[in-house]
């Protein structure tokens, strides 16, 4: 956002009359009268300059002596869960502060709700008109007003905001009012805020996390799959009286004669990694809910493994306005780490496509036009897309080997093309899908979870439907 833009749409339209270019024509209007032997009207000029000159310098000498403190009560709120903003306003100055204002610009697509506020109002008429001019993207204004605060006062202000969507709101220049004795002038003072921000997470989803334990259970229970388990220790022991049946290895016995016994030992996992591909879902057949649930789910995954035992890192990709960023879990502080990556994450903007034009040929052949779109679609529904996510590998290569399983979240697990796999053990790669992959397109050297199995709240609805 511009301030500069801003700033030009929030002055206020003053008296031309309460200006210095005016105060300075009055005066020199009436130095010209006098000349001519107009005393009485030169008179009225001098006073009419000096009124000018007075309202000036009164509105901008209490405007520099006006500060404001504007704060969060906290800094992370979860969406529906009520936000305080608090405002001090104090006049340090020694002349009364008279018809005081702070104005708080809210931007169009806040991740805040500022409609249940008192102090809250949309822009006006000419408000609009200059923020449309200037291409500024602000919906309304959170104003604090104070018509009298004397020397040393304080005014304090509270108001309650609603967190309705997740992302990080950032309020980065407030706006300062202060006015004159007369009330023919208000000056405007810009004042930059430095931290002023506030995250908003997901809403917390019901999750199953025993599709990211059974590999640890079953290790606990001596299973074994079609693929070596690297979570099982495979050992033989010479057999002893009480020994079950089934834990004689009877091919050694075939081979060698001796009755052997089977030890799986269990070697617990106590790390593991999600990347999500949010890009994936940045495609003409997936929409912004199916995103944002995904999300929701890898959030509630990490919390609810994290009280299992398990230590969980994420990699997440380039977003809007976020740099690549992997996260290898070290200590309690990376889940606050992994909450605020989450939050600050949005798929990186693109133009829409430009429809196709048809000729009119094309257009009385409605029918089959439709037919060749419909297949058209089909086409590019089973075709693999290039991989449009930018990653930053290098951390994830330094801890690579001291992680037990990946969990690659993707919209389509069935077309999975991204490079940044290959640089991770096959082995330990498990892909999460949102899309249901047919059984002919699953491939067998991935394994894959579908996201309805983890997540009880989309498979209800999916059933709804």
């Amino acid at each position: 956002m511009n301030n500069a833009k801003e700033k030009n749409v929030f002055i206020e339209n003053n008296m031309s009359f309460a200006s210095v270019p005016a105060a300075i024509a009055a005066l020199l209007m009436a130095i010209f009268v006098s000349l001519v032997g107009l005393e009485e009207l030169a008179l009225v000029f001098v006073f009419l300059s000096a009124i000018a000159f007075f309202a000036c310098f009164y509105s901008g000498k209490s405007g520099k002596a006006l500060r404001c403190e504007i704060s969060f009560l906290r800094f992370a709120a979860r969406i529906g869960e009520p936000v305080i903003l608090t405002c001090k306003i104090t006049n340090t100055g020694r002349m009364p502060l008279v018809n005081g204002t702070v104005r708080v610009p809210i931007q169009r697509f806040s991740v805040l709700d500022p409609e249940c506020s008192p102090y809250y109002r949309p822009l006006t008429t000419d408000e609009a008109g200059k923020a449309r001019m200037y291409q500024v993207d602000t919906a309304g204004i959170i104003e604090f007003s104070c018509p009298v605060l004397r020397q040393g006062e304080t005014a304090e202000y509270e108001t309650e905001l609603t967190a309705v969507q997740r992302g990080e709101e950032k309020i980065e220049q407030i706006y300062l009012y202060s006015g004159d004795l007369l009330g023919l002038r208000r000056g405007c003072l810009p004042l930059e805020m430095e931290s002023l921000t506030i995250l908003v997470h997901v809403l917390a989803m019901d999750v199953d996390p025993q599709p990211f334990l059974r590999i640890q259970e079953d290790s606990y229970q001596g299973a074994k799959g079609t693929r070596k388990d690297i979570t099982l220790l495979h050992h033989l022991r010479e057999y002893e009286n009480g020994d079950h049946a089934k834990h004689i290895n009877w091919k050694v016995f075939a081979k060698e004669q001796r009755l052997r016994v089977d030890i799986h030992d269990c070697m617990k996992m106590s790390r593991i990694h999600f990347i999500f591909d949010g890009e994936s879902f940045n495609n003409q057949f997936a929409d912004k809910g199916e995103f944002e649930v995904t999300l929701r789910v890898v959030q509630s995954l990490i919390t609810r493994l994290n009280e299992k035992g398990l230590a969980c890192g994420i990699t997440l990709p380039r977003g809007n306005e976020t740099e690549p960023i992997t996260i290898v879990w070290q200590n309690d502080c990376c889940a606050e780490a992994i909450n605020q990556a989450l939050a600050r994450y949005h798929m990186i903007h693109t133009e829409p496509e430009e429809p196709v034009k048809f000729t009119i040929l094309q257009e009385r052949s409605s029918l089959s036009s439709a037919i060749i779109k419909a297949r058209e679609q089909k086409i590019q529904r089973e075709e693999i897309q290039i991989n449009r996510s930018e990653y930053e590998p290098s951390d994830i290569i330094r801890y690579r080997d001291g992680i037990q399983r990946f969990y690659y979240f993707t919209y389509d697990a069935g077309k999975v093309n991204d490079p940044f796999t290959a640089i991770l053990p096959k082995e330990k790669m498990v892909y999460v899908s949102y899309r249901s992959v047919p059984s002919a397109a699953r491939h067998r050297d991935k394994t894959m979870i579908h996201l309805t199995s983890v997540a009880r709240e989309i498979k209800n609805e999916r059933t709804e439907q």
